[in-house]
């Protein structure tokens, strides 16, 4: 289980996660949403003389993105291969085949547009959530 490091009621988040000695992990969460794009802040905590040093980055995970990359990506070289099959066989006068060709292809071009879409609903929720996650964490730190 991972533990809840902070609860914001008034904006409906929670800051889930994990803090050790020498490393933070931490990401927010919507209640009652879910955000595969959810922002990730991973840093390294190094202590000084002083206190302590937070260095990190927020990024999307690393998974998430390859598998986007690799699913658009078949996508759309399906799509490609479908509009270019469909043009040849039209053109070879097979017209049957060309335009069931070119069926395929249109619902390939609906399935990158969906996917797209779910892209940047993703990232736009994501968007969101890392400014609260920097704010959380910049009123946290000080």
């Amino acid at each position: 289980m991972i533990p809840r490091i902070g609860v914001d009621p008034a904006q409906r988040f929670v800051v889930l996660g994990s803090v050790g000695s020498r490393s933070v992990e931490i990401y927010p969460k919507r209640y009652w949403t879910r955000n595969s794009w959810r922002p990730t802040l991973r840093a390294d905590l190094r202590p000084t003389p002083t206190g302590s040093v937070l260095t990190g980055t927020i990024s999307y995970p690393r998974s998430l993105k390859i598998f986007t990359v690799l699913w658009l990506s078949v996508v759309a070289a399906g799509m490609l291969a479908a509009v270019i099959t469909s043009l040849a066989l039209l053109l070879s006068g097979d017209r049957e085949d060309g335009l069931a060709s070119l069926g395929a292809g249109a619902f390939l071009i609906v399935m990158l547009a969906f996917g797209s879409l779910s892209v940047a609903l993703g990232n736009a929720g994501g968007r969101a959530d890392e400014a609260y996650l920097r704010a959380w964490v910049q009123q946290l730190i000080g």
